[in-house]
């Protein structure tokens, strides 16, 4: 067939191929293991009581800080003040079987005051949200704003504190 006995014929390779890519996609990031859409796919996930430094399970999709087993803040804990709800989202991994024992903070991650009435307020993306969602490693002191290069570092080396190899994220067991 030649290019006139073509033109106007339904091209059959271009709608398959795209249906191909597209699906592609999808199942690459259903198999990357994002770790925040895997998380609500749970019954609970792990938090963290900032006073007793313990992790506690409790439901997802909660806007962190949330109330803790041990109450408010007893104390300033880095940009979160005294009073303050003690609860932060906890990022457990393994480097094995999740298991306790086998079990670390990779990273905590909540708002300070400022950031968490900005999303209360639907205000999600605004400069005030980003500015005060903070992280700090499982083991450290220092808080870091969650959206920056340093941020994403403690992700990052949380995840492959396993010899190289990629940490499994860690859930509470549920009945």
């Amino acid at each position: 067939m030649g290019l006139r006995e073509s033109i106007g014929k339904p091209a059959v390779g271009g709608p398959i191929a795209a249906i191909m890519i597209v699906l592609a996609i999808v199942v690459g990031v259903v198999m990357s293991g994002d770790d925040d859409a895997d998380r609500d796919w749970h019954e609970q996930i792990w938090y963290y009581d900032l006073n007793t430094d313990q992790i506690y399970a409790d439901k997802p999709g909660q806007i962190v800080p949330i109330a803790a087993p041990s109450g408010a803040l007893s104390k300033d804990v880095g940009p979160l003040k005294a009073g303050e709800p003690a609860g932060a989202e906890a990022h457990v991994f393994s480097c094995g079987a999740c298991k306790e024992g086998e079990q670390f903070v990779g990273f905590i991650v909540t708002y300070t005051k400022e950031g968490r009435e900005a999303v209360d307020k639907g205000a999600d993306f605004s400069k005030q949200s980003m500015e005060g969602h903070i992280i700090r490693a499982g083991d450290g002191e220092e808080w870091l704003n969650y959206h920056t290069d340093e941020g994403r570092g403690i992700m990052r080396q949380a995840k492959m504190k396993c010899a190289g190899k990629k940490a499994q994220r860690c859930y509470p067991a549920t009945r």
